[in-house]
């Protein structure tokens, strides 16, 4: 469902047909209202990965599609600050970079969607100087290894481009 709501919000941006940001705006419409809780072993990694073309969604229906309620952007802001973001709110200081890097991106995502400064801070300063293997200091090594290379290399990769998400949305909001 997130592949498919940022695909089809992307659509709806690429064609300006309204038919494919409506189809967009149900399925966030559908999980904001739906979801409670993100439980289990593999909570951090499930809200790590998925809300994060959610919100990607969120973003390009709030840019071009003014069908989408004002109440419907309330009650999905409201679903990451209440359902996704705790989870994440630590990051993943106690698994492997990936997990960390993964809960950095969309904790980012939300900060910038909520338009919480605050919690943008934060994320930046753990991005930087965090104790878990996501942060900058702990992914990459000073012999250019990563914390996920003796993996392999779809992890490896994985990881590096979750830093990559981090680096382009805060080029996009301003900072170098």
């Amino acid at each position: 469902d997130s592949n498919a709501a940022y695909q089809l919000a992307l659509m709806g941006h690429i064609t300006t047909n309204p038919a494919f940001f409506k189809l967009s705006a149900a399925i966030l419409d559908d999980w904001s209202s739906t979801l409670k809780r993100i439980t289990g072993a593999d909570a951090v990694l499930c809200a790590g990965l998925a809300p994060f073309k959610l919100i990607n969604a969120a973003e390009l229906l709030r840019a071009g599609y003014p069908d989408w309620q004002q109440a419907s952007i309330r009650r999905c802001a409201q679903f990451l600050r209440a359902v996704v973001l705790p989870v994440l709110r630590n990051f993943a200081p106690f698994a492997n970079g990936n997990w960390d890097t993964a809960a950095l991106k969309t904790t980012m995502s939300i900060a910038i969607f909520t338009q919480d400064d605050a919690l943008f801070d934060s994320v930046l300063s753990y991005y930087m100087h965090g104790c878990g293997d996501g942060s900058l200091e702990h992914y990459i090594y000073p012999n250019g290894q990563c914390q996920e290379s003796g993996r392999d290399q779809q992890h490896t990769q994985l990881g590096l481009a979750h830093m990559g998400d981090c680096c382009e949305m805060a080029w996009q909001q301003g900072l170098d």
